[in-house]
């Protein structure tokens, strides 16, 4: 393999991601404990009010300047539509296993197995078992070296971890790092370990 140089453009970049995104773990005792007094009871109307109860805005558009009805509700009815088909192909692979999903997408994306295992260093005999056996449970380290080999964008990462019973977590700065490039659908294995190692986090190939 040879040696990556990271750009200090694209670790500027990173950091100030990680910057936005990271929130650091807190027991949730502790941040019961840090509310003022009065929030602990159970809340008052003033506390769930809504930013549609709030007096209108001087500068809101009325009348003629009002933007159109029709165009609210066909934008809102495009965006329905587009949550149904997502939330029905969801549940139309509800009940895959990990094993199962990752033989799916190879299909769907016309991918080779070398071409998955190869682009990330993946053993080809894990591969192998990981594809044989429908129950298997890989590691987070595992499921993510395969949505990367697989090319998936971040919510299909997301769905495609989630089947082995992981997540991206904002607490951890290893997920947000992944994340970054996911987002960015940046598939270099190489690129996204030394950035890894450059924030002193652990590598998805050891």
């Amino acid at each position: 393999m040879s040696e990556i140089i990271l750009s200090p453009e694209r670790l500027e970049d990173i950091r100030g991601y990680i910057a936005r995104r990271w929130i650091p773990p807190q027991p949730e005792a502790v941040q019961y404990n840090a509310m003022p007094r009065a929030d602990k009871r159970k809340p008052g109307l003033s506390f769930w009010k809504k930013a549609s109860d709030a007096a209108p805005s001087a500068s809101a558009p009325t009348g003629a300047n009002a933007p159109s009805a029709d165009l609210s509700v066909h934008g809102e009815e495009s965006a329905i539509a587009g949550l149904e088909s997502a939330l029905q192909e969801r549940l139309r692979h509800a009940d895959e296993t990990f094993s199962q999903a990752l033989s799916r997408i190879l299909r769907e994306k016309d991918l080779t197995e070398p071409e998955v295992y190869n682009r990330v260093f993946m053993d080809r005999k894990l591969f192998s078992k990981i594809r044989n056996a429908p129950d298997y449970q890989p590691t987070k380290r595992t499921a993510l070296l395969l949505a990367i080999g697989l090319q998936l964008n971040l919510d299909e990462t997301r769905d495609f971890i989630g089947k082995a019973g992981f997540a991206l977590t904002r607490s951890s700065r290893a997920d947000i790092i992944v994340e970054y490039f996911l987002l960015h659908r940046i598939y270099d294995i190489q690129e996204i370990d030394e950035t890894l190692y450059s924030f002193g986090e652990p590598t998805l190939n050891k």
